[in-house]
């Protein structure tokens, strides 16, 4: 009997371990641009730089590095966001002039604008890029595309309502659209992504381990964050937040988002992964305390 109650013992230990290795723990840190209203970061890459926009005054491109924020515009814009960001630093968003909305990409200090080729509409967002420099992103006019090599492909030929917005470095892009609601595209193969129960699902970033982050709404009208990674998906929400949107994650699995607080002021946060304890760890944790046990009861006699 004594055997049989060690081995469920050991049993529910390692239940209970990969219950916690396959539970999402974050430390949670929020960011706010000094001196600016709303912060949104959108990208982080490996290296930690945090990209994202600030705005009130005016809406401004950021950047967030070793605790260190700045900002950029690009030259003679009105309005300058940033999306995407890569492990060499190249960042990618939007820029207004007036009537017109342009992608760009940023390197080295230089701007470099980029718009979709006859579009009537007259609004291009670059919303993500790689390390081999291939881009995803927006035309209101013709839908989500990809861009490598100067070159513009549709993701979605027959539906303008897809948005691109984001690759990782093996050429997988996640997005929305109305036809699929969150998706991913690798291979030319949509796959369908959505949390179980939801009303809709968007899938903002994805790291080239394949692990996705975006958000979801529930039924009862709440926005929560989400990651999905080996076909789980598990919610990520600001503590004590009215909601959360995960926006992007890099391959160390830090996340970055934005989310509103119970006084109704948005902030940007940057979500770093707790290390869980491996299995055989908790394996031989829950060995030491029976063997504890076991000593404690022949002290007792």
């Amino acid at each position: 009997m004594k055997k049989l109650a060690v081995i469920l013992l050991i049993i529910m230990i390692l239940g209970f371990s990969i219950s916690m290795a396959s539970a999402a723990d974050y430390t949670f840190t929020t960011i706010d641009y000094p001196g600016y209203v709303q912060t949104i970061p959108w990208g982080i890459n490996d290296s930690g730089t945090i990209i994202g926009d600030c705005s009130y005054p005016g809406y401004h491109g950021f950047t967030l590095n070793g605790g260190i924020y700045a900002t950029f515009d690009a030259p003679g814009s009105v309005l300058t966001q940033a999306f995407g960001i890569n492990d060499s630093g190249t960042i990618v968003g939007e820029y207004a002039t007036p009537g017109v909305y342009h992608g760009y990409s940023l390197s080295g200090g230089i701007f470099t604008t980029v718009d979709y080729p006859n579009d009537p509409l007259r609004l291009t967002e670059l919303m993500g890029i790689n390390d081999t420099g291939t881009i995803v992103g927006w035309t209101q006019r013709y839908g989500g595309f990809s861009l490598s090599g100067g070159i513009f492909t549709p993701l979605d030929p027959d539906a303008n309502t897809t948005i691109g917005f984001d690759i990782n470095d093996s050429g997988t892009i996640v997005g929305w659209s109305q036809r699929y609601g969150g998706f991913s595209l690798s291979g030319g193969i949509f796959t369908t992504l959505n949390v179980p129960g939801a009303l809709s699902t968007h899938a903002l970033g994805i790291n080239d381990s394949g692990a996705i982050v975006g958000l979801y709404e529930t039924p009862d009208g709440k926005e929560h964050g989400f990651t999905l990674n080996g076909g789980i998906y598990t919610t990520v929400d600001y503590p004590d937040s009215v909601f959360t949107h995960a926006h992007g994650i890099n391959d160390s699995g830090a996340i970055v988002g934005r989310y509103r607080d119970t006084s109704g002021v948005d902030h940007g946060f940057l979500a770093t992964p707790v290390p869980t304890p491996e299995p055989a760890t908790m394996l031989l944790l829950g060995l030491g305390l029976v063997g504890l046990a076991g000593v404690r009861r022949k002290i007792k006699k």
